[in-house]
């Protein structure tokens, strides 16, 4: 449009701003003197005509067609600016949106993966999905853009293998990391977070080992504290070895840890101590500080 614009003007200048000749025969006229001032006043009223109609219609073009979706087709007509400044969601896309600019709506994407919620109080509208109500917004851009074990180029998204459940990956322009759940835990693509399994409802997951090369399997019962409650990560003494012991992580999955050299593990308060102050356990470094005693006392 501008370049129709100035080609207009560069036509009209050619036109009209050639040096006129003093005297030119006109038929049946006899002769007749140009006036110059004549020629300026009508160059003027042209260029300011011409300019008036052709920027009117380049502004009524950007407002009816300010992009196009996916089928090619202008929606941005559909759009009105409010009268504000501002972004804009579209009714029916979630990850779409509109930036008004002095009244004119210009059509926009989030990042693949990313949707736009109007309730930011940022420049940057586009977050993760469960973080956003789309309501009647369901649909997204109809092309993703995948790579490697990301469906779409950013979000959080469930290990590729349906029975990993205890695994997920987040990606972040296509460039994904791996990220392992706390025990017992399963990710829940809908929160975007790790739950727990009865939370996530997922079916097929693979069960977790919960059972130690030395044979240790968490109790099932569980631990209460002093006040009554569950433990949520209780911790057992090693059976033969004063320096080690078990943890529970969430009560089922065993991890094998040990006391530094030097102390033991004291089953009553729960942590490592000096060996004088656990029962059976007082000459577990008698003869070498660095080294373990084969066996606990009974």
């Amino acid at each position: 449009m501008k370049f129709l614009v100035l080609s207009v003007l560069a036509l009209a200048s050619t036109a009209i701003l050639r040096k006129p000749r003093k005297l030119r025969t006109l038929p049946n006229l006899g002769h007749v003197r140009l006036d110059w001032h004549l020629c300026i006043h009508t160059y003027t009223s042209v260029l300011v005509g011409a300019y008036q109609v052709l920027t009117e219609k380049a502004r009524q073009l950007k407002i009816l067609f300010p992009g196009r979706d996916s089928n090619n087709r202008h929606r941005g007509a559909q759009f009105k600016c409010p009268g504000k400044d501002g972004q804009y969601e579209d009714a029916r896309q979630c990850d779409k949106y509109y930036e008004c600019i002095d009244g004119l709506a210009t059509e926009k994407l989030c990042p693949d993966g990313l949707v736009f919620d109007p309730l930011i109080r940022k420049r940057s509208k586009c977050d993760q999905p469960f973080n956003v109500d789309c309501g009647d917004r369901t649909e997204l851009r109809e092309s993703p853009q995948p790579k490697g074990v990301c469906p779409r180029q950013n979000g959080f998204f469930a290990h590729e293998d349906p029975a990993v459940c205890n695994k997920f990956y987040n990606c972040i322009h296509g460039d994904h990391t791996e990220i392992t759940c706390t025990a017992g835990l399963h990710f829940d693509e809908y929160s975007g977070t790790c739950v727990w399994p009865d939370a996530a409802g997922r079916t097929g997951c693979n069960a977790p080992t919960n059972t130690l090369k030395d044979g240790f399997k968490c109790p099932t019962e569980g631990q209460k504290d002093t006040n009554g409650n569950l433990v949520v990560h209780p911790k057992y003494a090693h059976p033969t070895d004063c320096q080690r012991f078990y943890v529970c992580l969430n009560g089922i999955e065993p991890r094998d840890l040990g006391c530094q050299v030097g102390e033991v593990y004291n089953e009553e308060s729960q942590r490592c101590d000096a060996p004088e102050n656990v029962p059976g356990c007082e000459d577990w470094y008698k003869d070498d500080p660095a080294q373990a005693q084969p066996a606990k006392k009974n």
